[in-house]
């Protein structure tokens, strides 16, 4: 049933609000009241509503339709959320779909008033019903965030088709935009869907968990890119070094990662600064929100002061330091900040540098550890026990940065370790 209202079930903008939806609350619970009304007919007909036996067929009634709405919402939650307004509709739809529960449940209430509904044992049949329609609820919610913040995945995708992920970092990016032309065309695809989604979505609560997403999304593709540039220039300097020939000016300065560190430096400044405008332009309405948005985007101020500190502009600041905050912001993954640490240095240090950064996290191992393992102990301690119909299944719509990196390097990282058991096995 839930595919076919998701095919054929047309989008209906609200005239007042500008609000998406589909049919599918009131095609769901329509069903739902049928199937209670053709049920409370007949044993009010055969005048057992109010004994025993009309009290046991009503609970199992309740138990069994809300366990069968469950386990059709798990199934085809995904199957609705095939373009960006769709995305925005199935929201407004789950929501939708939490409200009407919650209405379910008080009219019950007021309909079969013999029923133990104000028991305060949790092991009567009462209890369980009203336990799993609570669950059904936060579920509906849960789902409602989720269709929500997958629109950004359009977004996304809007902008890897743009020329912004050839642009930004090249040449042209570091020489010729001096007005930060590339970030800008980011922000222009932003604002194309901000719109959209501001009036496409029944209220701020879900609006503001895609601007999280975003604002995620929007710091990985940025640290993504800078990565894969470092990838490109060591790619290309293997390459030079393998043909042995000589290079001509040109071709050297195309070896290096930027022209001038300082100039890159400086845009990427720019940058940084341009994006962090706006996402707190579009969150300013909520303390929360942007207290979120300044947290997710200090991660690219760090990576550039960490930037500026490998090609001698930055501060005062220690290296220790910024490596135990990097390590903290990868994930305090000791392999995962190794790999992320060498590419960043990579990027801007002087060419006789590039294996110092190596050696200093070498040394900083047994501190970088104690923080590992205190992480793991306090996300060990804040991470109550949930109840298992509200656990979500691992699904993590906008990944944080920690996530982004630890794919990235995934593979760096096991070929390292397999070419390491290979030279233990010779030498055995």
């Amino acid at each position: 049933m839930f595919k076919h209202i998701s095919t054929h079930h047309p989008l209906h903008r609200s005239v007042n609000t500008g609000a998406v939806t589909t049919s599918l609350a009131e095609d769901i619970f329509f069903l739902v009241d049928v199937q209670l009304t053709c049920l409370h007919d007949f044993l009010f007909d055969a005048d057992i509503l109010a004994c025993d036996t009309g009290e046991d067929a009503i609970e199992d009634a309740l138990l069994v339709i809300f366990r069968c709405i469950w386990a059709e919402q798990t199934r085809h939650r995904d199957s609705f959320l095939t373009s960006f307004e769709l995305c925005c509709a199935t929201a407004n739809d789950f929501f939708r779909m939490m409200t009407r529960m919650e209405e379910l449940l008080q009219s019950l209430e007021i309909k079969y008033p013999f029923l133990e509904w104000n028991e305060l044992e949790g092991d009567t049949k009462t209890g369980v019903i009203r336990k799993e329609a609570n669950d059904l609820a936060s579920l509906f919610v849960s789902d409602a965030v989720y269709a929500a913040q997958m629109s950004h995945r359009y977004v996304m995708r809007s902008l890897r088709q743009s020329t912004v992920p050839s642009d930004l970092f090249s040449r042209d990016w570091e020489d010729r935009w001096t007005h930060n032309e590339v970030i800008i065309n980011m922000i222009h695809v932003f604002e194309e869907y901000n719109n959209e989604l501001q009036n496409s979505l029944c209220n701020d609560y879900l609006y503001h968990k895609v601007v999280v997403a975003l604002v995620r999304a929007s710091v990985g593709f940025y640290v993504q890119l800078l990565l894969k540039k470092a990838a490109s220039i060591r790619m290309r300097a293997k390459k030079s070094k393998l043909a042995n020939k000589f290079t001509s000016e040109e071709q050297r300065r195309q070896q290096l990662p930027f022209a001038c560190p300082t100039r890159a430096l400086c845009r990427m400044m720019y940058d940084i600064r341009i994006l962090q405008d706006y996402f707190q332009k579009i969150s300013k309405e909520s303390a929360s929100l942007t207290r979120v948005v300044a947290d997710e985007m200090n991660a690219l101020t760090v990576i550039h002061e960490f930037l500026g500190l490998a090609s001698g502009n930055a501060g005062t600041d220690s290296l220790e330091e910024f490596i135990v905050v990097l390590h903290k912001r990868s994930g305090a993954n000791g392999d995962v900040t190794k790999h992320f640490l060498n590419d960043l240095w990579y990027l801007a240090a002087p060419a006789g540098e590039s294996n110092f950064i190596s050696i200093t996290v070498a040394m900083l191992k047994a501190e970088l550890d104690m923080v590992t393992e205190r992480i793991r102990e306090e996300k060990a301690k804040n991470k109550g026990p949930l109840p298992p119909k509200t656990k979500r299944d691992g699904r993590e719509v906008a990944p944080p940065l920690e996530d982004m990196l630890n794919d990235y390097f995934e593979d760096r990282i096991w070929q390292e370790k397999m070419t390491g058991c290979g030279g233990i096995l010779k030498q055995r």
